[in-house]
């Protein structure tokens, strides 16, 4: 088994040389959304095996537009999200500094992140998983898969996909920013981009600080990330894009409250290469990615000759894809290898190696009105378990007319434990190297309709988890364990309602529903499980006073099984003129006390204010 993984891989590694990630042929299109909006879009989140995600998915997937972006009151990726129904981001600390990504009562490693089409998956934990090489100015838009239709998109992606999309090709032009605020908080940012004919180059870059909002939480970031796009000739397109992240952050309290003095340096790099070819009906694509990650932490911040854990940790990935158009429907074939490895001071010296080969087959029925993709995903690893897994499964949807769609999805999809579940030991948490693949069952089914200045979408979902690996214990005086628990049952609702109201007001509200059961060890403690969003409702108002002024108040109700139910609201305001803009926002602004994961306390009001200037 361990041979044919690795020769897969090689053989896709060499190929991949000459690759591009698909999303770079298509950074032309003009977005659809013109205004704030959370809602169903005909999109194609591409970059995973096969380019083509097919009809039936992209009636699945979810758009967070360039305008929500910059209209919003946040300052990192994972604030973003939060306004999604059925994302939960828990975070330890503000403006991106740690947080755990949750999509429909999964954990924070159910969930697969790709810049771009590529992974970014961290070898040692999925608390590193919003660790992310790009700045916020960098971004298009975010893609969003969530339940079944995710599985398309191989390991990991259980409970769901986020994709960020970066523009390639822009007016030739350079923005620079600058923002100060509460708690010594500043931010400084640049963002380029050149165009020649056929060649393409944009960079990003942003650094960020503050002295924190209490003791031990303060912090710096740096991000830088670039992409270059060049098409070749008439079918061949070629892409090359890269990140690196920087992070050093006090973190008082993130994994427990018996040492104060808790502190974090991370550091995380990223290159992808890619390459197109398309004639005619047949599409071929291949790519290679490479993450490298080092984690740095100490219990004594103060105290340097106190032990340290130290990891540094690879993933190497390399793709083919074919999709060819035929009379019969479109079909698609891929493979994928992957390597991850990691060299650790507690984890050890580790890797592991796993084969994916991917099947689908879309057709249409009913006078193209109903598109079905049936689609079957091998995954064969070689550690902690070396055995084939099958995953079937399907996507329907039917369209009643232009702008309406039923949908509907069901498979199987599966996640390998992370290093730091099977590996980690410590005298207060400790992994298990007999930790077996989770194995989950997923049903969805939903409506969208758009219709003039109204938009809305609304899904039910199920998803069964089996050999989930959670962290137990007998007493609060015990070791938490890592171990495959019991069978856990998700079901929800999801319901998106986007409104236009004239040309100066639009709202959305976001809303999801989670109800959870677990067959918990009689006696055990669960560390993560049972912490799920009961309800969550999100809602969001975007006034345009005049084409210069626009004011972006925000709602977020969080009610959680086992933390104390709160409610934030947030605010932007913003000027623009042709060569500038002003703005201001805060975050938190009824100065609420409440924590998001464990026992951190999240910061109170925090004003920032900040002004951008375009050059050309």
């Amino acid at each position: 088994m361990k041979k044919l993984v690795t020769s897969s891989l090689v053989v896709s590694f060499l190929l991949a040389q000459t690759s591009l990630f698909s999303q770079m042929t298509s950074v032309n299109k003009q977005d659809s959304l013109s205004d704030n909006s959370i809602v169903m879009r005909d999109l194609e989140l591409t970059g995973k095996i096969s380019s083509n995600s097919g009809k039936s998915a992209k009636a699945q997937i979810l758009s967070i537009s360039r305008k929500e972006i910059q209209e919003l009151s946040i300052s990192s990726i994972d604030e973003l999200l939060q306004y999604n129904a059925g994302l939960d981001v828990r975070r330890r600390g503000p403006m991106g500094i740690q947080s755990d990504l949750s999509v429909r009562g999964g954990n924070f490693e159910q969930v697969l992140i790709l810049i771009n089409g590529f992974r970014m998956t961290d070898t040692q934990t999925g608390h590193n998983s919003l660790a992310l090489p790009i700045p916020l100015d960098a971004i298009d838009r975010i893609e969003i898969v969530k339940g079944s239709a995710a599985r398309r998109y191989g390991q990991n992606a259980i409970a769901g996909v986020i994709n960020i999309v970066t523009q390639a090709k822009k007016p030739n032009l350079a923005d620079i920013g600058i923002t100060g605020g509460d708690f010594t908080f500043y931010q400084l940012r640049a963002d380029a981009a050149k165009s020649w004919e056929d060649v393409n180059l944009r960079v990003s870059a942003s650094h960020t600080g503050s002295t924190g909002y209490r003791r031990n939480t303060d912090f710096t970031a740096t991000q830088s990330f670039a992409n270059f796009y060049t098409k070749i000739n008439e079918n061949n397109s070629f892409a090359i894009q890269g990140g690196f992240l920087a992070k050093k952050f006090g973190a008082a309290g993130f994994y427990t409250n018996l040492f104060p003095d808790q502190y974090e340096e991370t550091q995380v790099g990223h290159i992808g290469i890619g390459h197109e070819y398309k004639k005619e009906n047949i599409i071929f694509n291949s790519k290679v990615g490479w993450r490298w990650a080092q984690d740095e932490f100490t219990l004594f911040r103060y105290n340097p000759a106190k032990p340290k854990n130290f990891h540094i940790g690879n993933n190497l990935n390399a793709e083919l894809g074919l999709v060819y158009n035929n009379s019969l429907g479109e079909s698609s074939i891929g493979v994928e290898g992957i390597f991850e490895g990691i060299d650790s001071n507690n984890l050890g010296n580790r890797n592991r190696r796993s084969l994916q080969l991917y099947a689908a087959h879309e057709f249409s029925l009913l006078n193209r009105n109903l598109n079905i993709l049936p689609s079957l995903t091998v995954a064969m690893y070689d550690t902690p378990i070396s055995k084939s897994f099958f995953y079937p499964g399907a996507d329907f949807t039917y369209k009643f007319k232009t702008n309406q769609n039923l949908f509907f999805s069901i498979g199987r999809g599966n996640r390998l434990p992370s290093f730091t579940e099977l590996y980690y030991n410590t005298a207060a948490n400790k992994g298990f190297e007999g930790l077996v693949p989770e194995e989950s069952f997923a049903m969805d089914l939903g409506y969208s309709i758009a219709h003039a200045g109204t938009q809305i979408q609304a899904s039910v979902f199920q998803r069964t988890l089996k050999n989930g690996v959670d962290f137990v214990r007998n007493d609060i005086k015990s070791p938490w364990i890592a171990t495959n628990s019991g069978e856990i049952q998700t079901r929800g609702v999801e319901v998106s309602w986007k409104e236009r109201w004239g040309s100066f007001l639009s709202t959305t509200i976001n809303y999801t529903y989670l109800d959870q059961k677990m067959d918990v060890p009689t006696g055990k403690i669960s560390k993560y499980v049972m912490e799920n969003l009961r309800h969550q409702l999100a809602a969001l108002a975007s006034f345009h006073i005049n084409k210069n002024l626009y004011i972006g108040p925000t709602f977020r109700f969080y009610q959680r099984v086992s933390l104390p139910d709160y409610s934030l609201f947030d605010a932007k305001l913003e000027y623009r003129a042709a060569q500038f803009t002003i703005f201001t926002q805060a975050q938190n602004i009824a100065d609420k006390k409440y924590t998001e994961i464990g026992m951190v306390p999240m910061s109170g009001r925090w004003w920032t204010m900040g002004i951008n200037f375009k050059i050309r």
